[in-house]
């Protein structure tokens, strides 16, 4: 599951970033596995699209439906730069 939650929300940061080769996920999960971590590394001069007022929202209840269908709950983080 946490595979498929990583390259789902690398997939869409690819489409919407306008560095697509310097987008970048990790996921990190719980001991017992309920809670997935996303971290979401992209360009510097793409930070604004992916945070945008509409963007992130819109991306972490994509991520949260998908993982709800499977009992996991699901956290996106921004990281710093690569």
């Amino acid at each position: 599951m946490m595979a498929a939650l990583r390259e789902l929300l690398t997939y869409l940061a690819r489409a919407l970033s306008g560095a697509p080769e310097q987008v970048y996920v990790t996921a990190s999960q719980t001991p017992l596995g309920s809670v997935v971590t996303l971290t979401l590394y992209v360009a510097p001069e793409d930070r604004g699209r992916v945070l945008a007022p509409t963007t992130w929202p819109a991306l972490c209840q994509v991520l949260r439906a998908c993982a709800g269908r499977q009992g996991v709950r699901v956290r996106l983080r921004l990281g710093e730069s690569l």
